[in-house]
C-alpha cells in the first residue's frame, strides 16, 4: 500500500533505486564504448610511432619524443573517452525520460512518478491520486526488470566492442612484424632509459681484430632483448664509397653468423636488425702468417692392411678411428712455428721444415673440430685457418650368416647334416666359429677359420654334424649358431653371431595309440590320443622359440635401449612362465588320467617332464634385464 508520510510518497525508494541503477548502466555503456575507441586509437598511435622509430634507427631523442607524445595522447584518450562518461550525472527526470523512450509499456507513469516524487506530491495536493501514480510506476518498473532491460543489449554490445578492440590490439603486437614489438617495448619501458641499447642490443664477435692479409674471419652476432627473422652484416672496405649488406644465417642456438673470405684490406663492419645496429668494428690486416694450403696424409692402422693415402688442399679429416694423419701446412708468410688446436683443448705442435712448411701428426680418436694457429711476428699464436672437422669413422663389426641349412630341421639319428657359414668384414675376419650344444648341455666350439699372416675380408667354411657318432635318441636336440670376430686391435675386436637354429631328432616311425575312453566312443577317443601325442611336440617347439628369443636378446643387449631391452626380457620371461605352467599341467594329467601307466613312451615322457619344469623354472628366474 503506497502512503504519504510527511509530504513524501512512500515507494519513492524503489523509484530512486531504479533511477540510480539505470544511470550507472548508462555511464558504464558509454565508458566501454569510449574504452574500445581509446584502445583502437592508442594501438594505431603505437603502430605509427613504432614505424617512425624504426625509420630513425631508434635514436635517443626520437624515443623520448615518442614516449612523451604517447603518454600525452593516452592520457587524453582515457580522460575524454573513459573518465568523463563515468563522471557524467544526468538528473532523475532525464533518466526517467530515457527509460520511457526505451520502454513504451510504462505509458509515462515512470516519468510522472519521478517528477511527482521530486516535486513533493503531497504539496501538489494529489493525495491518493499521487500514491496511485507512484504505485503504478513501481509496478511498471518491476515489470521491466527494474530497468535492467532498458539498455541490456547496448551494454553487451559495448562490452563486446571493447573486448574485440583489446584482442585485436594484442594479436597485432604479438604476431605482427617485429618492428611493432620493438617499438612498443621501447615506448612502454621508460625505466630502460632513452638509449635502445639498454633494452635491445646486438652482441658481435670478434669485435675489433687484426687478421692475416687474405685471411678469413667469422662474424657472429647474438640478439639481446628481441628476436628477428632478418639479420644483416654491413661491411665497407677501405676505399669503398658505400656499405654492402650481407644476409647472415642462424644456427639452432639462435646465433647469427657470416664468414668474410679473402680480407685483403682494412674493413669496417657492423650488424643490423629491425633498425637496431651494433657498434661499428674494424678488421685490420697485417702481414701475419695464414694457411695458404694444407696437405693431409692418412696412415691407417696396421690391421687394416691399407696403404697410406695423400689428400691435397683440404683441412677436413675423415678417417678410421686409430688412424694417424700427417698435417702439412703451407703458410702465406714464413712462420717460426704453430700448433693445431683440437676440440676439447688439446694442442699439437707444428714443427717447421726446411722448405718453409710446418708438420704435425694427429691421431684420430674422436669426432670434433680443429684449427691452425701460427706464430705471429711477435711470437704470439694467431688464428690462421677456419675450423676444420674431424670425422672419426668407426670400424663396423663383421657380418655372419649360415647358408645351409639356415633353418630348424628334423633329422634322423644317423644323418649327416652339413652347415655352411660365411663371414665378411671391412678390414678382415680374424676368426669364424661354429658353436653347438646337445640338449642344452655344455657348449662346444668348432673352429672354422683363424687368420694367420693376412686377414681375409670374406671367409666361407662348413662343418658336417655326424649325428650317428653322438648317440642321439628321438626327441634329442642340437642347437647351433655361427659367430665371427674381426681383427680390430685398436678399439677391440668386433663380434657378430647368427640366430640360433635347431636339429631335432625324430624317430624312424611314430605309433599313435588311442587313449582308453569309457563308453567305446571310437572317434572321440582317437582325437584325445592324438591331442596328447601332439602336446609334447607343441611344448617342445615353444621352448625352442623361447631359447632362440633369449639367445637373440643376449646377443643384441649392447645395442638395445634399456627400456626396449627390459620390455623384451619381460615378454620372454612371461612366455617361459606360461610354458612352464602348461608343461607342469601336462605332466600331472599324464599321471592322473593313467596314460603314463599304460604306454611305455608316455611313461618316459611323464618321467622327463618334471625335470623339464625344474629347468624352465631356473631359466625363468635368470630372465632379468641387466
Amino acid at each position: 500500500m503506497i502512503e504519504v508520510h510527511g509530504g513524501v510518497l512512500a515507494g519513492g525508494d524503489a523509484l530512486a533505486t531504479a533511477v540510480r541503477d539505470v544511470r550507472g548502466r548508462w555511464r558504464l555503456k558509454h565508458a566501454l564504448r569510449g574504452a574500445a575507441l581509446a584502445v583502437a586509437l592508442l594501438a594505431t598511435m603505437w603502430i605509427l610511432l613504432a614505424v617512425v622509430l624504426r625509420a630513425v634507427h631508434y635514436g635517443s631523442a626520437a624515443v623520448i619524443a615518442a614516449r612523451l607524445s604517447g603518454l600525452a595522447v593516452a592520457a587524453l584518450c582515457v580522460w575524454r573517452l573513459v573518465v568523463r562518461p563515468l563522471r557524467q550525472a544526468p538528473d532523475d527526470a532525464r533518466v526517467a525520460l530515457y527509460v520511457e523512450e526505451h520502454e513504451r509499456s510504462l505509458g509515462g507513469a515512470f516519468v510522472t512518478a519521478v517528477e511527482l516524487q521530486a516535486g513533493d506530491g503531497a504539496r501538489a495536493g494529489l493525495g491518493g491520486i499521487g500514491a496511485r501514480l507512484v504505485r503504478a510506476a513501481v509496478d511498471g518498473i518491476r515489470g521491466v526488470d527494474a530497468g535492467r532491460r532498458v539498455d541490456a543489449g547496448d551494454l553487451r554490445s559495448s562490452a563486446a566492442m571493447f573486448a574485440m578492440a583489446l584482442v585485436a590490439a594484442v594479436l597485432t603486437f604479438t604476431f605482427g612484424p617485429a618492428t611493432l614489438r620493438t617499438g612498443a617495448q621501447l615506448m612502454l619501458t621508460p625505466w630502460a632509459g632513452a638509449d635502445p641499447g639498454n633494452a635491445f642490443a646486438i652482441r658481435v664477435t670478434p669485435g675489433d681484430a687484426t687478421i692475416a692479409k687474405g685471411g678469413d674471419q667469422l662474424i657472429a652476432a647474438t640478439l639481446n632483448g628481441f628476436t628477428s627473422e632478418n639479420v644483416e652484416l654491413v661491411v665497407k672496405s677501405e676505399g669503398s664509397p658505400s656499405w654492402t649488406r650481407l644476409p647472415m644465417g642462424a644456427d639452432s642456438s639462435g646465433r647469427w653468423a657470416f664468414r668474410l673470405f679473402d680480407v685483403s684490406v682494412p674493413t669496417e663492419y657492423a650488424v643490423e636488425s629491425e633498425g637496431i645496429r651494433s657498434p661499428t668494428y674494424k678488421l685490420n690486416v697485417a702481414p701475419i702468417p695464414y694457411v695458404a694450403t694444407m696437405d693431409l696424409e692418412y696412415r691407417y692402422p696396421a690391421y687394416t692392411q691399407m696403404p697410406s693415402r695423400q689428400v691435397d688442399s683440404t683441412g677436413d679429416i675423415a678417417a678410421l678411428t686409430g688412424s694417424m694423419v700427417r698435417v702439412r701446412v703451407t703458410p702465406t708468410v714464413a712462420a717460426t712455428g704453430g700448433r693445431l688446436v683440437v676440440d676439447g683443448g688439446d694442442t699439437l705442435a707444428l714443427s717447421p721444415t726446411q722448405d718453409g712448411r710446418l708438420i704435425a701428426m694427429m691421431r684420430v680418436t674422436k669426432s670434433g673440430f680443429y684449427k691452425v694457429e701460427l706464430a705471429g711476428p711477435d711470437g704470439r699464436p694467431v688464428s690462421a685457418s677456419l675450423d676444420y672437422t674431424i670425422d672419426a669413422l668407426p670400424d663396423r663389426p663383421p657380418s655372419v650368416n649360415i647358408g645351409k641349412p639356415g633353418r630348424d630341421v628334423r633329422v634322423l639319428s644317423v644323418d649327416e647334416v652339413f652347415s655352411d657359414s660365411k663371414a665378411e668384414d671391412d678390414y678382415g675376419v680374424a676368426k669364424l666359429e661354429l658353436a653347438f650344444s646337445v640338449n642344452g648341455g655344455e657348449e662346444r666350439v668348432v673352429p672354422l677359420f683363424s687368420a694367420t699372416a693376412r686377414a681375409l675380408r670374406e671367409v666361407a667354411a662348413g662343418h658336417t654334424f655326424m649325428l650317428e657318432d653322438m648317440k642321439l635318441q628321438p626327441g634329442d636336440q642340437i642347437s647351433y649358431y655361427a659367430r665371427a670376430t674381426d681383427n680390430n686391435v685398436v678399439s677391440g675386436p668386433g663380434k657378430a653371431s647368427t640366430d640360433m637354429y635347431f636339429l631335432t631328432v625324430r624317430p624312424y616311425d611314430m605309433d599313435y595309440r588311442q587313449g582308453q575312453q569309457g563308453g567305446g566312443g571310437g572317434g572321440g577317443g582317437g582325437g584325445g590320443g592324438q591331442q596328447q601325442q601332439d602336446s609334447p611336440n607343441r611344448l617342445s617347439e615353444q621352448q625352442r622359440q623361447v631359447i632362440s628369443a633369449t639367445f637373440n636378446l643376449a646377443r643384441d643387449s649392447a645395442t638395445l635401449e634399456a627400456k626396449v631391452l627390459a620390455e623384451n626380457v619381460a615378454t620372454v620371461r612371461l612366455a617361459q612362465q606360461r610354458l612352464k605352467e602348461e608343461t607342469a599341467r601336462l605332466a600331472e594329467q599324464l599321471v592322473s588320467r593313467g596314460i603314463a601307466g599304460g604306454d611305455t613312451a608316455w611313461a618316459k615322457i611323464a618321467k622327463i617332464l618334471p625335470r623339464a619344469v625344474a629347468q624352465m623354472d631356473s631359466a625363468e628366474a635368470r630372465l632379468v634385464a641387466p
